[in-house]
């Protein structure tokens, strides 16, 4: 079971998971906008610099996590 503040502590980890893929959500339309294109063009960019900039900080936050989870395991 976790605790209060682990469980702060992961989703403070996870909203800046959310943000660095927001920062490449914008980053896809940015470029879609200065290269041009319709709608379909502007999705697919942003979907790929939101997979471009969530995906490593996916696996950045993971050892973090996994570190606050074995704490949590030891306390029981």
């Amino acid at each position: 079971m976790l605790t209060e503040n682990q469980q702060q502590r992961i989703n403070n980890l996870e909203g800046i998971q959310w943000s660095v893929t927001l920062l490449g959500n914008i980053s896809g339309i940015v470029y879609a906008n200065k290269t041009g294109g319709g709608f379909w063009r502007y999705v697919g960019y942003t979907i790929v610099g939101g997979l471009m900039f969530g995906i490593p900080a996916a696996l950045v936050m993971t050892p973090f996590k996994n570190n606050i989870l074995k704490q949590a395991d030891k306390q029981e």
